[in-house]
């Protein structure tokens, strides 16, 4: 928790985002769950690879227009969540954006559509974002 208060107070988070917000609140959220569930949440079954989301996102990003860059696990308190940075160009600039992702197993990209926790898209401060983020 600590890391991600440090994150927060950085120059780039001062205008904090709906993810931020649902990162923190998904996070805290899990982390109040009795050891049972967390448990069976951890269980090989419904823990997709890395490579197995990347997949999905990879598709879902391609029927947007945008290419994927770069993906990473991240763990806040014990929840593990899947990030994907993305770019587009648009006719303004070149547009990035910041996914964040349950790290729940899925059998569609319906199922991925749904496992989407929140996107955030800007300029060039997305990857700033994303450098930050991804070094926690």
């Amino acid at each position: 928790m600590e890391k991600l208060k440090e994150l927060l107070k950085k120059p780039v988070y001062k205008s904090i985002k709906v993810w931020h917000i649902t990162l923190v609140i998904f996070a805290l959220a899990a982390g109040t769950g009795d050891s049972s569930s967390e448990s069976n949440l951890n269980t090989q079954t419904n823990q997709p690879t890395l490579k197995e989301t990347t997949s999905y996102m990879k598709k879902h990003a391609e029927g947007s227009g945008f290419e994927l860059m770069d993906s990473k696990e991240i763990s806040f308190d014990n929840v593990n969540l899947y990030v994907f940075l993305t770019k587009k160009l648009h006719s303004s600039g070149m547009m990035y954006c910041v996914t964040t992702v349950a790290k729940t197993k899925v059998n569609s990209q319906e199922e991925f559509k749904n496992a989407i926790i929140n996107a955030d898209c800007g300029r060039s401060e997305k990857v700033a974002q994303w450098q930050d983020l991804v070094g926690i």
